[in-house]
């Protein structure tokens, strides 16, 4: 279902990726697959649909399902900081993705490539391409031979925009 939310995600089919990721959520649940990358792109789908309110719930249940868990309160900073700058609340958003950049300054977690990514992306949809690129570099510095994340993030330059050649970026780091 992630897979397919994913896709559905890239090609701006925001009702698939809704219905993947929620049913994502579901069997994820009592999995050792749950992660809160699931609720953020349901956010994601959602809000990109006009459906704030749900956003910002889905968002909400990343504190609840993973209560005390590493880097969940950062995953749900930055979800409302998209919720919002879709909303129009740029105050709003921008002292949420403040917020989730101290918290992952104070984590000093690098390893998490699923919250690399989504901050990434995050920083980028709110115009902060520097950041997005800053974050990035960094990650692909700390997983140079890690091929999966590496299509990853070559799939997220092109999502973003930030380079023409996303495979030569990539490799030229």
């Amino acid at each position: 279902q992630q897979s397919l939310g994913n896709l559905s995600l890239q090609t701006g089919d925001f009702e698939t990726a809704e219905q993947a990721f929620s049913e994502a959520a579901q069997l994820g649940r009592n999995s050792v697959h749950n992660h809160p990358v699931i609720y953020s792109n349901l956010a994601r789908s959602q809000t990109s649909q006009d459906k704030h309110d749900d956003a910002l719930e889905s968002v909400r249940k990343i504190k609840k399902a993973f209560y005390g868990r590493q880097n969940a309160e950062i995953f749900m900073a930055a979800g409302e900081a998209l919720v919002y700058h879709n909303k129009g609340d740029a105050e709003k958003s921008a002292q949420a993705m403040s917020r989730a950049g101290s918290l992952y300054e104070d984590s000093g977690d690098n390893t998490d490539n699923d919250l690399v990514l989504e901050l990434a992306k995050v920083a980028s949809h709110l115009g902060d391409k520097e950041k997005a690129e800053e974050l990035l570099k960094a990650a692909i510095r700390n997983n140079h031979d890690n091929e999966e994340f590496l299509q990853s993030v070559t799939t997220t330059l092109q999502e973003m925009g930030l380079s023409d050649s996303p495979e030569d970026y990539v490799s030229d780091l």
